[in-house]
């Protein structure tokens, strides 16, 4: 989650109202990207913040759209697997953050309702929340104090969220979804291939976001197929799970990373297996076979998040 509020340039001393917010704080969000100087020093004064006022960091990357959401059961994030996740410059930047004092954590969705709570504490005039862990916590409340934008794509058969073109209903809460459903997305990819046994392939910590069985079952029946799970915990230990699959589908790409996406295809293209796209047009470039998903999508939900904001400031 971010607040947007007055501009304030992050590269300087910080104004005092942002340092009187971050006595009361416990987490840090620092967005980070894989090359962008304006980040790098944006990171830099993050890690003194958080050393100074004694405060976990979780990151946000902008290369990849996600929040790093894989902790070590410690609480502490997990580095050990970035670079198989195409994430070698996280790993990298958490140096930074050693090197200040500061720690890194993975990102709780379980907290983020207090983490809304803060937000307003601190002074938020607006909130945005993007993602399908936040929206489903947040999506939840019955009252949203600030104007509160809920963005980003999900997944109609595994949420009660709205669909397209739906309101929220609730005061200060706004959706501007791009909402996909699993049901339409298997259905186009069983116009291509005619698959009986189905795997879908989501990271380990992201299996809670795999709609229910109750939910999958008749979808998947009514193509004449069963499915499982195949949790992603990098490319090795995937080659002794695809016995017996004749199809792959990965609904959620962004936080496996593009090297790693890559390598899946491969993999897959190796053992001649089919393989659909549920999360962008990207991962079709990487070898991927095939997706519903359109490049345009992402950048026509920035332009609207914009247009919403200007709005609110504008009263």
């Amino acid at each position: 989650m971010t607040a947007a509020s007055t501009p304030h340039d992050l590269a300087s001393t910080p104004s005092d109202a942002a340092v009187d917010a971050l006595t009361a704080a416990h987490k840090l969000a620092v967005v980070t990207d894989d090359d962008d100087a304006h980040l790098a020093a944006t990171r830099r004064l993050g890690a003194q913040l958080a050393a100074r006022h004694d405060l976990d960091v979780v990151l946000y990357d902008r290369s990849q759209e996600t929040w790093m959401d894989h902790p070590h059961p410690s609480g502490v994030c997990d580095r050990s697997d970035l670079p198989d996740r195409g994430r070698q410059h996280i790993a990298d930047q958490m140096v930074e953050f050693d090197e200040a004092g500061a720690v890194v954590v993975g990102f709780d969705v379980e907290r983020a309702q207090q983490g809304y709570d803060d937000l307003v504490a601190g002074g938020a005039d607006v909130v945005l929340a993007f993602g399908t862990g936040l929206g489903r916590a947040l999506a939840g409340r019955s009252s949203f104090a600030v104007p509160t934008i809920l963005f980003g794509t999900f997944i109609s058969d595994a949420s009660e969220l709205p669909s397209a073109g739906e309101t929220s209903g609730i005061a200060n809460l706004t959706f501007l979804v791009t909402v996909r459903s699993w049901q339409s997305d298997l259905e186009a990819f069983a116009d291509l291939v005619d698959f009986r046994r189905l795997a879908v392939l989501v990271p380990t910590d992201l299996r809670a976001l795999v709609p229910p069985p109750a939910t999958l079952d008749p979808i998947v029946a009514a193509l004449g197929a069963t499915w499982e799970i195949v949790p992603f915990d990098g490319v090795e230990a995937l080659r002794s799970e695809l016995d017996g699959i004749d199809a792959v589908y990965l609904p959620e790409t962004l936080s496996i990373g593009d090297a790693s996406v890559a390598a899946i295809a491969d993999v897959l293209i190796e053992r001649g297996l089919p393989s659909f796209s549920g999360s962008r047009r990207e991962d079709v470039e990487l070898g991927i076979m095939a997706t519903t998903r359109s490049r345009q999508d992402r950048e026509r939900l920035l332009r609207r998040i914009a247009l919403h904001v200007e709005s609110v400031v504008e009263g």
